[in-house]
């Protein structure tokens, strides 16, 4: 390769930095220059996915986590490389809530990987088939890295309040199965701006903590579990609620707790306030009345909102005319994207206009 051989590191790495993962790999095979320089880049972002799904007694052995170990074995350099680590187990969802018998050689390999990476900012460990209450700080005693975000799934409820208080960087946590709430001092993650997970956990988080932003699942909102998320250093002005099917009285009851919202995301009850026709979408007057309590809502996404599955149908009259509906209550309200998959804009001017249609999740 004499032209590579003539081009510089930097211009090489510049060169890596916009290959798509699959295409680095085939380029650092192509020679040990190019091994060199792109190989550290290739360890930066490591995602491993595993097929646990086994019958009950049957010993399960993720490979690609195990190949993972034994790469940094032989090459321990390549552990101060990376910054985002992912590992996700996935199973059978009939089977999910089924403890995976695991090789006894599994959880050691993951904990040297943690130990040994060090430099990690990004932390995601989805491990299905786990144990209820399984001990994530026993997994994570060791690891030295400063986290700036985490996400933890696979075991309920599990004890990660030890770790978490190693980690006064984070911005960013994700714990979708614990249900319960933490056993946090108030100076443990005194910089998270964004939580994702169970309502009632949110309650023991959200108070003396700077969170803006909320993707909540799990519980209902209850006047009694959104009481707490009022009392962040700073207003909550993001709330994603598509997780949830929440109604007219429901969004009364957030109003009442998180009054700085801009940005809401969320799926209707639509046996509560939406039902679809032939003609189209029409909208009860609740829901109008509702959004009239949101008096700073600048963006409403109704997008996750779908009828047994089936995203709604675009109507841009109807569209048209709920969108100067909710200005009229919500003077702040600027965007809309409804279940159909539209963007409607209102300019400043005061004219509300479909901008783009993209697909509803």
């Amino acid at each position: 390769m004499p032209f590579l051989d003539d081009l510089p590191n930097e211009t090489l790495s510049a060169v890596c930095a916009h290959l798509n993962p699959s295409s680095l790999c085939a380029l650092v095979c192509a020679s040990h220059r190019l091994q060199s320089v792109g190989e550290r880049l290739l360890y930066s972002d490591i995602v491993i996915t595993d097929s646990v799904d086994s019958d009950p007694d049957t010993i399960v052995t993720p490979r690609r986590l195990l190949n993972c170990y034994t790469a940094i074995v032989r090459r321990p350099y390549l552990a101060q490389c990376i910054r985002r680590f992912v590992v996700r187990w996935i199973r059978d969802r009939a089977r999910k809530h089924h403890e995976c018998l695991l090789a006894p050689d599994v959880l050691p390999a993951l904990k040297f990987l943690l130990q040994s990476a060090s430099q990690t900012e990004v932390l995601e460990l989805h491990l299905a088939g786990l144990p209820p209450g399984f001990d994530y700080n026993a997994l994570l005693l060791g690891a030295c890295f400063r986290l700036r975000r985490l996400a933890l799934s696979g075991s309920s409820d599990a004890p990660v309040e030890s770790f978490l208080c190693t980690q006064p960087s984070i911005v960013y946590l994700h714990l979708p199965d614990h249900r319960n709430p933490l056993a946090l001092r108030p100076q443990d993650i005194p910089f998270l701006e964004t939580f994702r997970g169970d309502l009632h956990c949110a309650g023991s988080i959200i108070p003396g903590r700077p969170v803006s932003t909320l993707i909540l699942s799990g519980h209902e909102p209850s006047d009694l579990l959104l009481a707490p998320l009022g009392h962040s250093t700073r207003p909550i002005r993001r709330l994603d609620l598509s997780a949830l099917s929440v109604t007219p009285t429901q969004l009364l009851t957030i109003s009442k707790h998180l009054t700085a919202l801009e940005t809401l995301r969320m799926r209707l009850a639509l046996r509560h306030t939406l039902h679809f026709t032939f003609s189209g979408m029409m909208l009860l007057s609740a829901l109008t009345q509702v959004l009239g309590a949101f008096q700073h809502l600048v963006h409403l996404d109704l997008s996750p909102t779908s009828v047994d599955g089936v995203i709604g149908v675009r109507n841009e009259v109807e569209e048209h005319s709920l969108c100067s509906a909710w200005s009229a209550v919500a003077p702040s309200l600027r965007r809309v994207k409804f279940p159909s998959g539209t963007n409607w804009s209102r300019s400043p001017d005061g004219i509300w206009r479909p901008v783009s249609i993209s697909p509803s999740p």
